[in-house]
Parts: C-alpha cells; structure tokens; sequence
C-alpha cells in the first residue's frame, strides 16, 4: 500500500495535514481570546456598577453624618452642608 505512494504525495498530504492542524489550533486560540475580552467587558462594567453603587452610598452617609450633627447642633453652617449634601446625593 505504502509502496505505491510517491515521494511528492507524501509531503502534499503531511503539509496538507499540517495546515489543517494549525488553522484548526488557531481558530481555537482566536476563539478562546475573544471569550476572554467579553468576560473582561462584563467585568468592567460590573466595576464600573460597583463604583456607582459605593458613591451613592457614601453621600447618604455622609448627609445621615451632617443631619446627626444638625440635629445635635442647630448650627446654620452645618445646614448649609447638609443641604449641599442633599442635593449631590
């Protein structure tokens, strides 16, 4: 069987099987990066939540801060705070 398969049939096939095998390795590699950069993006924006999350809480209790001392003061100028801080949040 061997035998009848020349020399130049033989390095078509191997090269033929060669490429096959690359591109089939490539689109793999390809594929898995771009699986990678969309998990990435939906990371970034589970972040980016994160952070929008994290400042809204901080300006309540930052205002919850000025209203405690308001109440405890009566001071205008904690007011003033106090009603800047309300607005922000």
């Amino acid at each position: 069987m061997l035998a009848n398969l020349s020399f130049k049939r033989a390095i078509n096939t191997i090269s033929i099987i060669t490429l096959v095998f690359l591109a089939f390795t490539i689109s793999l590699s390809v594929k898995y990066d771009i699986n990678k950069i969309n998990h990435a993006k939906q990371d970034q924006q589970f972040v980016e939540f994160s952070k929008i999350a994290d400042s809204v809480a901080h300006n309540f209790a930052v205002e919850r801060g000025l209203s405690a001392g308001f109440i405890g003061s009566g001071d205008d100028s904690v007011w003033q705070k106090l009603s800047q801080q309300r607005k922000k949040s």
